[in-house]
C-alpha cells in the first residue's frame, strides 16, 4: 500500500472514531502517539547517565510505574464491571456475562499479583516454601518457575493477537469488538519490546541489546494494562452511544415519525 494511501486511512479511521466514540480527534492522535512517547523517554532516561538511577528507581520493585500498573488494573476492572452491569441489563447472552465475569476475576488476580497479593503494603514475610523458588522472593506465582515462562509468551501473544483482531473491521459479525486504528501502535510496540525481552528467560544477558530491553520490562507491562484499559473504555463509549442512539430511533419510531423533528424549519 502507498504511503498516501496509508495517510488517508488512517484519517479516515479518525475520523470514523470521532463519530462513534464522540472524542476529539486531536485525543485519538494523542492515543495513537502515546506509547511512542513514553518508550522513546523510558529509553532516552535509561540511556543518559544523569538520569538512568532515577529512571532505574522509577521502573523499580514497589516504585511509581508499578504503582500506577496497579491503579490502571483497579480501574480496568471497574470498567468491566461496568460493563457487566450494562450487558445483564441488555439481556446479553450467558456466555457474553460468563466472558465478562472471569475477565474481572482475572484482572483481579494480575492486579494482585502486581504488589504481591498486599505484600508491599503490610509488609508480610514471604513462606519459606516460595521464596526459596521465586525470582524475587516475593509473595505471588507470576516469578515461580515455569509460570513465568508462560507470562512471557502471553506478552508476544498479546500484542499480536490485537493486531490481528483489528482485521474483525470487515466482518458485521464481529465489528463491534475489533480494537480501533489507534490502538495499533500500541500493540506494536508491545510485540517488539515483548518480543526482544523473550530470549532473556531462557539466557540471560544474552547480549547488550537485550540487556537493554530486560529494563523496559516494566514499561512493557504498563503498556499492555493501558492498552486494555483503553480498548474496553472505547468499547464502552461505543456501547453508550449506539444504545442512546438505538433508544431514541425506537422514540421516533414509536411517535410515528421517520425524521426528528427540524427546529430551523420555517413554519
Amino acid at each position: 500500500m502507498e504511503l498516501p494511501k496509508i495517510i488517508q486511512r488512517f484519517r479516515d479511521e479518525i475520523d470514523k472514531g470521532v463519530r462513534d466514540y464522540k472524542v476529539p480527534s486531536g485525543f485519538l492522535w494523542g492515543v495513537f502517539v502515546a506509547p511512542i512517547i513514553v518508550l522513546c523517554l523510558a529509553v532516552a532516561f535509561l540511556a543518559c547517565s544523569s538520569t538512568r538511577p532515577w529512571a532505574r528507581w522509577m521502573l523499580s520493585e514497589a516504585h511509581p510505574v508499578e504503582w500506577l500498573q496497579f491503579f490502571i488494573l483497579i480501574m480496568t476492572m471497574v470498567l468491566v464491571i461496568r460493563l457487566l452491569i450494562h450487558a445483564r441489563h441488555a439481556n446479553r447472552t450467558v456466555v457474553i456475562q460468563g466472558a465478562l465475569f472471569f475477565m474481572v476475576l482475572g484482572i483481579f488476580f494480575v492486579a494482585m499479583e502486581e504488589i504481591s497479593w498486599g505484600q508491599w503494603v503490610f509488609g508480610f514475610e514471604t513462606p519459606e516454601a516460595i521464596r526459596s523458588v521465586n525470582r524475587q522472593r516475593e509473595m505471588n506465582i507470576h516469578n515461580l518457575p515455569g509460570i513465568h515462562a508462560l507470562f512471557e509468551i502471553f506478552r508476544v501473544l498479546y500484542g499480536i493477537v490485537g493486531l490481528w483482531a483489528m482485521r474483525f473491521t470487515a466482518s458485521l459479525r464481529f465489528r463491534s469488538l475489533a480494537p480501533h486504528f489507534v490502538l495499533s501502535s500500541w500493540f506494536v510496540v508491545i510485540v517488539v519490546i515483548a518480543a526482544l525481552d523473550l530470549p532473556n528467560y531462557y539466557r540471560p544477558g544474552m547480549n547488550i541489546l537485550f540487556i537493554a530491553v530486560s529494563r523496559l520490562v516494566e514499561v512493557l507491562e504498563l503498556l499492555i494494562y493501558a492498552s486494555l484499559f483503553l480498548y474496553l473504555w472505547f468499547y464502552e463509549r461505543k456501547f453508550k452511544f449506539h444504545k442512546f442512539q438505538n433508544s431514541r430511533d425506537t422514540y421516533r419510531f414509536r411517535e410515528g415519525r421517520t425524521a426528528l423533528p427540524n427546529k430551523n424549519k420555517k413554519r
